[in-house]
């Protein structure tokens, strides 16, 4: 039966993977004035992991907030060569840390004050995210001073965005009001809450198997949207810090897409979660990075693009964005008559790094907008060689510092029948023709680009942002 896999599927809800950057940043102050130069200013970082959801794990037993290890971390400290809390010395000036926000036991390092602040906070929520999101908070400041580190990096999978998000806006031991906060980068991330968590059908059919708990009951819309302030970054407590967002839209299972299908609203997800809802929408004064993968929820932990995505957010200062700015095509692959009147076309892209491979070993591509995703611009067509905006990111993201250029694939697309696209022609399959590849190395400078495949062209726009 159709929600047997349903109910299966959203039982095992949540956890996702971590990364981690590689390089730490000096900063050399000249005075000019005087022809002399300062000392190298080091500033120390801790960058903490945050987990994701565990069914059992709001009654899980054992220490919560301590010095911990995870696979994650473990393979991102592996991966970047950069030491943990377990093995760091006085010379380092980047660290990487974990905790369980589950448990039942206080750390040795709780002070009273400490046990009353749990307490009440559990008292008050039921638990929950805002009891996790305090015992990361104080875990964070635990490790700082024993460290010595001066600022905070956070790295968040799927419900430890949500506890991220309740820790930075609720301002918990007052980490962002103190601006120590620096980088704040969201993998799968339930930012918005969740839709299956959210669906009462579903919860109504769950809960006589298994009594929905605490952490479900949190990532409801409704409990997000009443104890948390908004949908965008617009939050004075984002204000300095830099957010990305790491999203994947492949229902590798199938089990969402069917749940989205019986209420009649397909969307772009993961499997887990809807690709809206693992971000913030952007402001004027704050734009957070984007970055896509065809993945699922649990796959982009093993997704080696997403790892040096996560390296490079964490160690970089230079930022590029690549946008699909007008494309016109010359073949519609479409018969546009009185019945069908457009032909709905979509952009498909991929981007590589030479740089990548050369610091990481890897080749798979760093950003992808695949069109099985269902999340391109679908751009309308009434006649052949019609020029139209699309206006699509391709690239949203922080490069290597030595990167100056990136490899971009794009692909044009006619559909013929997409059911989350909306595109219902006659047919008795998902269709889709081809019209062309374009295949490039893009400098990365300011400037636009025009762009050439079989059957359309287009213009690329490239920006280096500050």
């Amino acid at each position: 039966m159709i929600y047997k896999t349903l109910l299966l599927t959203f039982l095992l809800l949540f956890t996702a993977c971590g990364d981690n950057g590689k390089k730490d940043i000096r900063v050399i102050n000249t005075l000019s004035e005087q022809n002399i130069t300062t000392p190298k200013v080091i500033k120390k970082t801790i960058t903490i992991y945050i987990h994701g959801y565990s069914k059992s794990g709001y009654n899980q037993q054992g220490v919560y907030g301590n010095i911990n290890h995870d696979i994650v971390i473990d393979n991102l400290a592996e991966f970047t060569n950069l030491p943990t809390m377990q093995n760091y010395d006085e010379n380092s000036t980047h660290i990487l840390a974990v905790t369980p926000y589950y448990g039942n036991q206080a750390p040795e390092y709780y002070t009273e004050q400490d046990l009353a602040d749990i307490e009440a906070v559990t008292k008050t929520y039921g638990g929950g995210i805002p009891r996790y999101a305090t015992i990361i908070a104080k875990f964070a400041k635990h490790v700082m001073k024993e460290s010595g580190a001066d600022q905070l990096n956070i790295v968040s999978a799927s419900m430890g965005s949500l506890v991220t998000r309740w820790l930075i806006e609720k301002d918990i031991e007052q980490l962002a009001s103190q601006k120590k906060i620096k980088k704040w980068l969201s993998i799968e991330g339930v930012i918005r809450g969740n839709y299956a968590a959210s669906n009462s059908m579903l919860m109504g059919l769950v809960d006589p198997i298994e009594k929905q708990h605490i952490d479900t009951k949190h990532m409801d819309y409704e409990w997000i949207n009443k104890n948390l302030e908004g949908t965008s970054a617009s939050h004075p407590n984002y204000k300095d810090i830099q957010m990305g967002f790491i999203s994947s839209t492949h229902d590798k299972d199938g089990a969402l897409d069917t749940l989205l299908a019986i209420n009649g609203q397909l969307q772009p997800n993961d499997g887990v979660q809807l690709l809206k809802d693992t971000k913030f929408s952007t402001t004027p004064n704050h734009t957070p990075t984007y970055t896509h993968f065809y993945q699922d929820h649990l796959g982009i932990k093993d997704d080696k693009g997403a790892w040096a995505g996560v390296a490079t957010f964490l160690s970089s200062k230079k930022r590029v964005k690549i946008t699909l700015l007008s494309a016109q095509a010359s073949d519609l692959h479409e018969h546009i008559n009185w019945l069908n009147k457009k032909a709905e076309i979509v952009f498909e892209s991929e981007v590589s790094s030479s740089k990548v491979y050369e610091h990481f070993g890897i080749d798979e591509s760093i950003s992808e907008r695949i069109v099985a995703g269902g999340a391109l611009n679908l751009i309308k067509y009434k006649n052949e060689n019609e020029s139209k905006i699309v206006g699509q990111v391709i690239f949203n993201d922080f490069v290597l510092e030595d990167e100056n250029e990136l490899s971009v694939k794009i692909t044009g697309y006619e559909l013929d029948k997409y059911a989350i696209y909306g595109v219902r022609e006659p047919s008795f399959k998902s269709s889709k023709a081809s019209l062309g590849t374009v295949e490039l190395n893009i400098p990365l400078e300011n400037a636009t680009i025009e762009v050439f495949g079989q059957d359309w062209s287009g213009v690329v726009k490239v920006e280096v942002l500050p």
